[in-house]
C-alpha cells in the first residue's frame, strides 16, 4: 500500500502541472512572439485557482466521449471534439479576462508588455498590415483576378 501511495506522488503532481500549463497553446496562439518562459509564467498565473474548475469541466465531457465511442468516433469528429475544444478556448478567454480584471490592467497582463505581441502586427509573413489593407501586397494572387482592382 505504501508503494502505491508513493507512486501517486509522481502521478498527482504531474496532473496538476499539466493543468497548470494547459493554457500555453492558447497563449501562443494569441501572442505568437511571446517567449517560452513568459508563456509558462502566464499560464501558471492564469490557472492559479482555476485548475479544479478546468478538471470538473473536462469530467463533464465523459458522457460525450461515451457517445463518441458508441458511434465509432463519428460523433466525436463531427461534433464532440470541436465542442470540447471550443469550450476549452472559451475557458481560456474567461480566465484571461479575469486575470486582466484582477491585475487592474486594461491593456494586458501586468508583468508583461503584450503590446509587442499584438495580433494586428506582422508576424514575418512578408507584408505588413498597411500594405495588406491597401491591396498592394503580393501573395501569389492577382487582385484583379477577383475584380478588386477594376
Amino acid at each position: 500500500i505504501f508503494i502505491t501511495l508513493w507512486s501517486l506522488l509522481f502521478i498527482i503532481p504531474g496532473i496538476i502541472k499539466a493543468y497548470e500549463y494547459s493554457m500555453i497553446p492558447y497563449i501562443l496562439a494569441d501572442y505568437p512572439g511571446i517567449s517560452r518562459k513568459e508563456a509558462f509564467a502566464v499560464s501558471k498565473d492564469m490557472m492559479n485557482g482555476r485548475k479544479m474548475s478546468l478538471f470538473l469541466l473536462e469530467i463533464s465531457f465523459i458522457g460525450w466521449h461515451i457517445i463518441s465511442a458508441l458511434t465509432l468516433y463519428i460523433a466525436g469528429v463531427l461534433y464532440v471534439y470541436p465542442y470540447i475544444h471550443a469550450t476549452r478556448a472559451e475557458f481560456y478567454l474567461e480566465a484571461k479576462r479575469e486575470l486582466y480584471k484582477a491585475s487592474g490592467s486594461s491593456s494586458g497582463y501586468d508583468n508583461y508588455d503584450y503590446s509587442r505581441y499584438d495580433n494586428s502586427s506582422s508576424y514575418g509573413s512578408g507584408y505588413d498590415n498597411d500594405s495588406y489593407n491597401s491591396g498592394s501586397y503580393r501573395d501569389g494572387y492577382d487582385n484583379d483576378r477577383y475584380g478588386e482592382d477594376r
